[in-house]
This record gives structure tokens, sequence and C-alpha cells, in this order.
């Protein structure tokens, strides 16, 4: 039985959501330079949301480390001055949730049975 399974599949309908958002914040901030830096980012969250939704167990260890990275980037670019700074505090929030669904998933999963 998986881990967390539940739980991996939120964090996968969370990722593409995000990883929607993602590619859609040039719609709300305008084409610029920090817009384009989302798209990769949005590309890489619907793969691995789409690859936690259907169980795929050994990608939730890359999911984790790439949500983290996002989720870090996105902390050290965000400005009060910044026309999308509620863009990325969401984009924050999201990482910090499907961060920790995932964390729990690995962690459960390491326990004895």
């Amino acid at each position: 039985m998986d881990a967390f399974a539940k739980g991996l599949k939120l964090a996968g309908q969370l990722l593409v959501v995000s990883g929607l958002l993602h590619f859609l914040a040039w719609t709300i901030d305008g084409w610029s330079d920090e817009t384009v830096r989302h798209i990769p980012f949005g590309a890489a969250y619907i793969v691995l949301g789409a690859a936690l939704i259907y169980r795929i167990r050994w990608i939730r260890y890359l999911a984790f480390i790439i949500t983290l990275i996002g989720a870090l980037s996105a902390y050290m670019t965000a400005g009060p001055f910044s026309a999308s700074a509620w863009l990325t505090w969401l984009f924050i929030a999201f990482d910090l949730v499907i961060l920790a669904l995932i964390a729990i998933s690995i962690w459960r999963g390491q326990q004895p049975a």
C-alpha cells in the first residue's frame, strides 16, 4: 500500500494547479524577464504533479527537491514592490503545502510495516 496515497494525490493536484499558474503568470504581470522565469517551473510542476497523481512513488523525492528549489527561489525574489507580489506569495504558500505533503509521504514510507 502506498504511504499517504491521498496526500500524494493532493500534492500532485496542487503541483499541476501551481504549474498552470506559473504558465499564466505573464498574463497577470505582463511579459518580462521575471515572468519568463516562471515558465520552466510551470512545466516541471505539471510533469511532477501528473507523476504524483499517477502514483509514481520514486518521483516524490525529485518533486520534493524541485519544489524546495522553487519555494526558495520565489522567497529570494519576493519583494513588496513587485506588481505580482501576491502571486509570488501564493506560489510560496502552494509550495509549502506541497512540501509538507511530500515530506509526510516520504516519512511514512520509511516507517516499518
